[in-house]
């Protein structure tokens, strides 16, 4: 599924930037069409999955990682923090 591609993409390089994310479904739009109210929609949603899927493993299951823990926990706390003051961009003009 390409919007899902292109909301990984933009979510993990820029996940603030309106700006950036216009740019990068413009980009991709001048090649394939993409709904960006699909791409958004798909963020939002692997945003709070991801969060989950963090959450139990690093403290339902305690899974060891070949990583420092404390490195473990701000990736697990990008996600809590986009959930927590969600700023995605508004595609709905697009």
């Amino acid at each position: 599924e390409p919007a899902t591609d292109v909301a990984r993409l933009l979510g993990s390089l820029e996940p603030h930037c309106a700006a950036n994310w216009q740019a990068g479904i413009d980009d991709y739009r001048s090649v394939h069409e993409i709904d960006p109210r699909r791409v958004a929609l798909l963020d939002r949603s692997s945003c709070l999955l991801a969060a989950l899927q963090w959450m139990q493993w690093l403290t339902l299951e305690g899974q060891q990682f070949n990583t420092d823990r404390e490195k473990l926990l701000r990736r697990w706390g990008t996600f809590l923090l986009r959930l927590r003051q969600p700023q995605w961009p508004d595609l709905s003009a697009l």
